[in-house]
């Protein structure tokens, strides 16, 4: 599974990063769209600390610490990392607000036993290359674990580089919890995030003065890669903690950006489809949590397609 996951992660970051063959869905046409020369993260995930392997079970070797502490104060944290800039990059460190600290370390053979060596210096990431963080290999362990992780949820990741040139870059990125590597198939998600929703400018009538004066409602974004043969829509997606999630797609009238629903958006073949800001996204409205959550956090959503397909995707909350 592991090298089949590798494979379809390869094959969407040469759609995603705009491979030969790649091809643009519209996404709305009214924003800009990103360009390369960046550090980007696919398929983060993290192992759960909750409980313990049952009796009889075998854990994998890196949630296994060596010391005294318990396999339920440890984690591991995995993911594959392009590297786009004209630089190389080290991964030096993996914040959380579970975990104190992180190592970086290599899985080896001595003989028969399978040990874990730390790499002082970090996960070194070359100019216009891959590094992959994955089990049986390099991983980061999540050290000092002070609160309990559970399995099919969602995590926030710091992630901290150093440069090649002596700069500092951070990144967020939001992570699945999972017992094993998520099965990546032929629709793939990656830089899912989630802002407070616009408010919704009819032209000629006042805005709201404050955030507080308009419904609370979530906007997703990301973008979405098709590795299929025929194309799909995306007709919504399903939140725990909210009533109605409806497709957008934002356009201008009358000098101002405003939105309308649709009943889906496409992904076409063997391209991607960017839910952006100023042009397709996911509204997320009739929230039972309060309010929005926090920015800095995570969240799961399960995006819906028309032929049946449903996609879990981790969210981070900007």
């Amino acid at each position: 599974m592991i090298k089949r996951l590798a494979f379809s992660l390869l094959a969407a970051v040469f759609l995603v990063t705009g491979g030969a063959a790649a091809q643009e869905g519209r996404g709305g046409g009214v924003g800009p769209q990103q360009t390369g020369g960046e550090l980007l993260i696919f398929a983060a995930w993290v192992r759960p600390t909750a409980a313990p392997p049952s009796e009889g079970a075998e854990a994998a070797p890196e949630s296994r610490s060596g010391t005294d502490q318990d396999a339920g104060r440890t984690s591991a944290a995995y993911m594959l990392i392009q590297n786009t800039t004209a630089i190389g990059y080290t991964l030096v460190s993996i914040a959380t607000s579970f975990s104190a600290e992180s190592q970086f370390h290599e899985t080896v053979m001595n003989g028969d036993l399978m040990q874990m060596r730390q790499l002082e210096t970090g996960m070194a990431i070359p100019a216009g290359a891959f590094a992959e963080l994955t089990p049986g290999g390099y991983h980061a362990m999540l050290l000092g674990v002070t609160q309990d992780i559970t399995a099919d949820s969602a995590v926030a990741l710091r992630l901290t580089f150093r440069g090649d040139d002596g700069s500092t870059l951070e990144k967020m990125v939001a992570a699945l919890v999972t017992d094993s590597p998520p099965e990546l198939g032929l629709i793939a998600a990656v830089d899912a995030y989630a802002l407070p929703a616009p408010q919704e400018v009819t032209p000629g009538l006042a805005v709201a003065a404050t955030p507080e004066a308009a419904d609370a409602a979530l906007a997703l974004y990301l973008t979405l890669i098709n590795l299929r043969a025929p194309t799909v829509n995306l007709i919504g997606a399903r939140l725990d903690f909210a009533g109605a999630v409806e497709v957008r797609e934002s356009y201008m009238q009358e000098g101002v950006i405003t939105s309308r629903a649709i009943p889906f958006a496409p992904v076409p073949v063997q391209a991607r489809l960017l839910l952006q800001p100023n042009g397709y996204f996911l509204r997320a409205a009739d929230l039972t949590i309060g309010g929005l959550p926090p920015a800095g956090s995570a969240f799961l959503a399960t995006l819906l397609f028309d032929e049946g397909t449903e996609l879990l995707v981790p969210f981070l909350v900007r």
